[in-house]
């Protein structure tokens, strides 16, 4: 018998019982953190109703889920604005996790000689109306986050802060797809207060 079916439903009870009592008693707040305006409380069926919104996939999850698959990879890296460009090679293997809120991409490459493995989550959040990533490798022992929107010719890009031996500063990439289904992908660092173009990737569905 599998505990985790129970536990789900157990968070999500107390989540719903949580909110029409959270909402309610906002009313005898902190003054200090209050604009003024006293929210009206939900009813039961109305925080169900605004939760199960919040948390449906949509447009937005369904474009990103249709890229899973198995895809090739050829990157372009370099370490800084004045470094030769050097190639690698990889696989990308991505599938719908969470019921299509996310799509988990296995990363495997070699970089300066090295194995490499990674998990990047891609996903959209409702509530902000972003684009959202969450990266992790074997190279550390963390992860590195960014969120952004798409523009109207169809290239999203997303901003975070990058975090690695050198420190932590900002970085952004954009990605965007071809009309023979292939994807392009751009990384910028921030390298001596500049922002550099530091890994170019061009990816193409596996035959």
């Amino acid at each position: 018998m599998s505990f985790r079916p129970l536990v789900t439903l157990g968070l999500g009870a107390l989540a719903l019982a949580a909110l029409p009592a959270c909402s309610s008693t906002r009313s005898g707040a902190d003054p200090k953190h209050s604009s003024g305006a006293r929210p009206a409380a939900m009813s039961e069926e109305e925080a169900m109703a605004k939760m199960m919104a919040m948390a449906a996939p949509g447009p937005a999850h369904a474009e990103l889920m249709s890229h899973a698959g198995t895809w090739l990879v050829d990157y372009q890296y370099r370490m800084g604005p004045d470094a030769p460009w050097q190639p690698m090679q990889g696989t990308v293997t991505s599938k719908p996790v969470l019921g299509g809120r996310y799509l988990m991409e296995e990363h495997a490459m070699e970089m300066m000689g090295m194995p490499m493995q990674g998990l990047l989550f891609l996903g959209y959040d409702n509530s902000t109306k972003e684009y959202t990533s969450l990266w992790m490798d074997t190279s550390s022992t963390w992860w590195v986050e960014a969120r952004g929107g798409k523009s109207a010719e169809g290239t999203v890009s997303m901003s975070g802060t990058m975090k690695d031996i050198a420190g932590e500063r900002p970085y952004r990439m954009k990605s965007w797809g071809r009309p023979d289904g292939s994807m392009e992908s751009e990384m910028y660092d921030t390298i001596g207060g500049q922002e550099v173009l530091v890994m170019t990737m061009k990816s193409r569905r596996k035959p």
